[in-house]
């Protein structure tokens, strides 16, 4: 546990304060079966913040939302469609800007921080608890059950 608040308050510190991020892809990290409901991905943003953990894990649960991570259990994305023409706009907006329910931030290494011109590109492994997130969508009515498609 130590360990993991380091990383991250490393991570924290070694970035700019601008607030300027580019979300960038989201990988298969860890291709193990995960039978408690869980995927582990690699999630990279770049930028000059100092919010790197937030942004990681943000873009990891819009990916899995609205893209589909390949190689993984949610190979496609769980919700089909425009997100911002959607009646679920204001859902996905308040979503996404608490991404910790469905989104644990782990480590990087070295080799996973990388400058750029644009700032410091940071590869950040996240779990991202997609079943229990599937739940929430079935629920909330957001996404047909599974057993309804």
């Amino acid at each position: 546990m130590r360990i993991l608040f380091s990383t991250v308050l490393f991570i924290i510190l070694m970035t700019s304060c601008s607030s300027k991020v580019i979300m960038g892809a989201v990988e298969a990290y860890d291709l193990a079966s995960h039978t408690d409901g869980t995927l582990t991905v690699k999630s990279w943003v770049t930028g000059k913040t100092k919010n790197a953990s937030f942004n990681a894990a943000q873009n990891a649960l819009s990916k899995v939302l609205f893209d589909g991570v390949p190689g993984t259990a949610v190979k496609r994305p769980l919700y089909k469609g425009d997100r911002m023409a959607s009646p679920h706009k204001n859902y996905f907006v308040k979503l996404l800007e608490s991404p910790f329910q469905y989104v644990s931030v782990g480590t990087y290494k070295a080799a996973d921080r990388i400058k750029t011109s644009s700032g410091v590109k940071v590869g950040v492994v996240c779990t991202v608890q997609y079943k229990s997130l599937i739940t929430r969508l079935e629920n909330d009515n957001v996404i047909k059950a599974m057993n309804e498609w």
